[in-house]
């Protein structure tokens, strides 16, 4: 079964827009047979676990020591523990076939830019990374006005407007055999 890690911001509440999307994605990706990563705790995380397990989704959280006052979520299936934030972070890149980013803050503008430089370097194999929201399009647009190199490497993008898009997307990369 193919994870795809679904990237936002963990502050949202269950009443916001983020949540509502991050929720849509979990069991749209459920419905079109992948499994959801996450962080494992709350706001998007929490969200698209819920949603992939409404729909009888695989629930994978990753959770790490680094945040000693969290719980996991309800919706956590299976837990990956880990002792570091960067442990934790590279877990999640680790075990994904697939990225989706909803928009977020400067934890997943962190994790936005952790997935496109390892990907550049090549310290990671090119997995699809699909983002959602004008945001990522503007940061990326933005890198790549001051930068020759980040113009080169803004393809590994895919920029959407919806959950629907991402997921669809999602499942196009991942359909398409890869070249070597």
């Amino acid at each position: 079964m193919r994870l795809v890690s679904v990237l936002g911001s963990s502050r949202c509440e269950a009443d916001s827009f983020e949540y509502s999307m991050a929720e849509r994605a979990g069991e749209l990706l459920a419905r079109a047979g992948m499994g959801v990563i996450t962080g494992g705790y709350g706001g998007v995380m929490e969200a698209a676990l819920k949603g992939a397990a409404q729909c009888d989704g695989k629930c994978i959280g990753v959770t790490t020591a680094f945040y000693k006052n969290l719980e996991k979520n309800k919706f956590v299936q299976r837990e990956v523990r880990t002792n570091s934030y960067n442990d934790y972070l590279m877990q999640i890149i680790d075990l994904s076939d697939a990225f989706i980013v909803l928009p977020g803050s400067v934890g997943t503008l962190f994790e936005f830019s952790a997935i496109w430089a390892l990907m550049d370097v090549k310290a990671i194999k090119q997995k699809p990374a699909v983002c959602v929201g004008e945001q990522w399009k503007e940061i990326a647009q933005l890198m790549a006005f001051y930068s020759q190199e980040a113009q080169q490497s803004v393809g590994m993008f895919t920029f959407v407007e919806s959950p629907q898009e991402a997921v669809d997307a999602v499942e196009n990369f991942l359909k398409t055999p890869a070249v070597s």
